[in-house]
C-alpha cells in the first residue's frame, strides 16, 4: 500500500488524501474506466455541530450515451451502501463489498427496489458480520442478560429491545 505523501501549501501542510483515496476507486462506464476528481467537506464545513458524516463528492464528465455505471472500492473492509440515484427517482442504497465492483446499474432506468427478502437477507447479512467479527462487548451483554435471568422470555424481551435501540441509534 503507498503512503499520502504531505505536501506544503500556502496553508501550510497538507495530505494529499485525494490521490491516496482515487488509487482505491474504480469507475465504469459501459465498461470503460473513468478518471473522477475528488471533492472533501469536512462536516464542519456544514455548521459547528455537525453530525453527520464528512462528504466526499466524486465528479467527472459521465461519456455521452453511456447506459450503465459500475463502482468498486478497495479501502473499505467490509460492506458498505453506494447511494444512487437516477433522474428525479428516489434515492436506492446499492450494498457493496470492499474489494469487488458492483454489478453494471443502469443510467437509464433506476434499479428495481429489493424484494422484502433480499432486504432481510442483506440486514441479516450486516447484523451477523456486525457481531461476530468485532462485536465481543454485544455477545457479553446477551450472555449477561442470560445469566442474570432465568426466564427466557425477559432474556428475548431485553435482547430485542436492546437490538431495536441499536439499530435506531446506528441507523
Amino acid at each position: 500500500m503507498s503512503r499520502c505523501r504531505a505536501e506544503k501549501s500556502a496553508t501550510g501542510v497538507s495530505l494529499r488524501w485525494d490521490r491516496f483515496f482515487l488509487r482505491a476507486i474504480r469507475i465504469a462506464f459501459d465498461g470503460v474506466a473513468a478518471a473522477p476528481q475528488f471533492e472533501y467537506r469536512a462536516s464542519s464545513a456544514f455548521n459547528d455541530f455537525a453530525q453527520a458524516p464528512s462528504v466526499v463528492r466524486l465528479t467527472g464528465t459521465i461519456p455521452a450515451h453511456a447506459g450503465t455505471f459500475a463502482f468498486g472500492y478497495d479501502l473499505a473492509a467490509g460492506t458498505f451502501a453506494l447511494i444512487m440515484r437516477v433522474g428525479d427517482s428516489g434515492a436506492q442504497t446499492i450494498w457493496l463489498e470492499g474489494g469487488t465492483n458492483s454489478t453494471a446499474l443502469s443510467l437509464v432506468a433506476p434499479p428495481l427496489p429489493p424484494t422484502l427478502g433480499e432486504v432481510a437477507s442483506r440486514y441479516f447479512t450486516l447484523g451477523f458480520t456486525h457481531i461476530l467479527p468485532k462485536g465481543l462487548d454485544h455477545i457479553l451483554f446477551v450472555v449477561g442478560l442470560f445469566l442474570l435471568s432465568t426466564k427466557w422470555r425477559s432474556v428475548l424481551l431485553q435482547v430485542s429491545t436492546f437490538t431495536l435501540a441499536h439499530s435506531i441509534r446506528s441507523g
